[in-house]
């Protein structure tokens, strides 16, 4: 007979999602882990594989929940008929309050910190990115269609440049480098690509 078991897997991978995103990868150990969340080795073993096979979970659990955040964000945007470049704003926006408290991006850290290559750690980063773009393209091309972006750049060519500063911001948090001057770069962007 199988013993049931005693803790709850999916608030104990939010535990371990939020160790990987604080130390990464390479400095989290097992006994970190064990530590984060009370269980047992074994239970874990059980439950999760090895390290990297929770960490692939992680970062499949963190593309799931961004991926449902950002397509409930526009699709609330659309239906409260907010502009292109309020969205690119509120995309890009840091709360200058949260300085201290910010983190980049779990994705963009473990691209950074996985140079060598994992195809199934980079599938998970990959396809993060690939629907993050997916959204930037949907609202560049509301804001050309609408005439608040220039049309001189492709809507290809903006989002590239957005998705660089994206990468770009989510480095930069991590280095306490200053809520205000990043927000001050989102506005120069922005302000760069809006027709008025």
């Amino acid at each position: 007979m199988a013993r049931t078991k005693k803790f709850d897997e999916g608030a104990t991978l939010e535990k371990i999602l939020n160790l990987f995103w604080q130390k990464g990868y390479h400095q989290a150990t097992l006994a970190d882990i064990l530590l984060a969340t009370g269980i047992k080795k074994q239970s874990m073993y059980n439950a999760y594989g090895d390290k990297r096979s929770v960490f692939i979970k992680v970062l499949r659990l963190y593309r799931e929940k961004n991926s449902l955040a950002m397509t409930q964000y526009v699709n609330s945007s659309l239906k409260d008929k907010k502009t292109a470049i309020q969205m690119l704003h509120e995309l890009f926006y840091i709360n200058p309050e949260a300085n201290g408290n910010i983190r980049g991006c779990l994705m963009i850290n473990s691209m950074v910190e996985f140079k060598e290559c994992d195809e199934e750690i980079r599938a998970e980063i990959d396809a993060l990115l690939v629907f993050f773009e997916q959204i930037l393209t949907q609202i560049v091309t509301i804001g050309q269609n609408s005439g608040e972006l220039i049309t001189t750049l492709s809507s290809s060519q903006i989002v590239d440049i957005f998705m660089n500063t994206h990468r770009g911001f989510q480095v930069a948090k991590d280095y306490d480098i200053l809520s205000k001057d990043l927000n001050q770069i989102a506005n120069s962007l922005i302000k760069l690509v809006s027709k008025n």
